[in-house]
């Protein structure tokens, strides 16, 4: 552990009747700096405070609990948040009590050290290995069948008529594009082609700005472990709300929905793509120097297998595993 780093005490009751008093007298010895206290049912999935202490924390930095009962409800759920929580901000956890005691480094020196960790990676990676195959055929099939990815044109050329005589008329690209039911942005790109030499970098700032408030731009994936912000869909995907939340869905994916996955670049310039399936945004994959990074939709990055250079394709299969796995998660959480 660095000069700089902290151990923080987390416990959990699940109703108010019951107090903190065994827990906190098990951390109050673990030499924590601060302990958080939590009164949350057992039922439920999401555990705010819990999510809040493991975003303060910095790699190198140790979560104490007191039992593993205290951070997941199952020995499943337990490894996902190694997997997806820990592991990825290089956080340690020490587990005071019960068969799973000591201290679990995610990068520690010894197998004895990190064994929780490289089970939680080898569940994941079980997972991804289940679905690889399919996957990947969905993909070759796809690339056969002349589908390399991308949307359709928003703009027709019927559509692109009516809009350069509406413009002709007078009317603003705004109060067009709202009346022929599509994208500033979108209606911008399509009649730039239009515009003579002198107004063009007119048009491009315009279309900019109407695009930074349309749809924010897709962070470059990186190389650090901190999560960045979430990516947002391209058009003509669902809205990015929490009903489009891929680990929320009342069911998995079919073969056939999950065969006709998308990897549409994003447009930035930087390299990353989209990863959709049925409109629903997945997350992203880029380009590093050790290989294609995978990040969820909502920034976290998903481990790699330790010595392999993952290609786009295996970055695209680890992604989709990755998200059933916190599928399966939600779905055993609902009553």
């Amino acid at each position: 552990m660095g000069p700089n780093a902290i151990r923080v005490g987390y416990a959990r009751v699940s109703t108010r009747a019951q107090d903190h008093a065994a827990q906190l007298a098990l951390l109050n010895e673990a030499d924590c700096r601060e302990i958080v206290e939590e009164t949350i049912s057992t039922r439920r999935a999401d555990r705010p405070k819990l999510a809040k202490t493991v975003a303060s924390l910095k790699a190198g930095d140790t979560l104490v609990i007191t039992k593993p009962d205290r951070v997941a409800r199952s020995m499943k759920e337990l490894l996902v948040f190694l997997e997806d929580e820990l592991a990825p901000r290089g956080i340690n956890l020490h587990i005071l009590t019960g068969i799973c005691a000591g201290i679990h480094r995610p990068n520690g020196q010894r197998i004895a050290d990190k064994m929780l960790f490289l089970v939680a990676a080898m569940a994941a990676e079980m997972e991804r290995d289940l679905i690889q195959e399919r996957t990947l055929e969905g993909l070759a099939a796809a690339r056969a069948a002349g589908r390399t990815g991308g949307r359709p044109a928003a703009v027709t050329e019927d559509v692109l008529a009516a809009a350069r005589a509406r413009r002709a008329r007078g009317q603003s690209v705004t109060q067009i594009a709202r009346e022929l039911g599509i994208g500033r942005s979108t209606l911008y790109r399509a009649l730039e082609d239009d515009d003579p030499p002198g107004s063009a970098a007119g048009t491009t700032a315009a279309a900019a700005v109407d695009h930074a408030d349309d749809q924010p731009a897709v962070p470059a994936a990186t190389t650090t472990s901190s999560p960045s912000p979430a990516p947002r869909p391209a058009d003509d995907t669902r809205p990015w709300t929490s009903d489009a939340d891929p680990a929320r869905r009342t069911r998995w994916y079919t073969d056939a929905e999950l065969d006709a996955v998308q990897v549409v670049a994003t447009g930035c310039g930087d390299g990353v793509y989209h990863v959709i399936v049925v409109g629903e945004l997945l997350g992203t994959v880029g380009p590093a120097r050790h290989g294609w990074p995978a990040r969820r939709r909502n920034g976290t990055e998903v481990m790699r297998t330790p010595g392999v250079r993952r290609t786009r394709n295996q970055a695209v299969v680890e992604l989709v595993a990755a998200t059933k796995f916190s599928w399966e998660i939600h779905r055993d959480a609902r009553p």
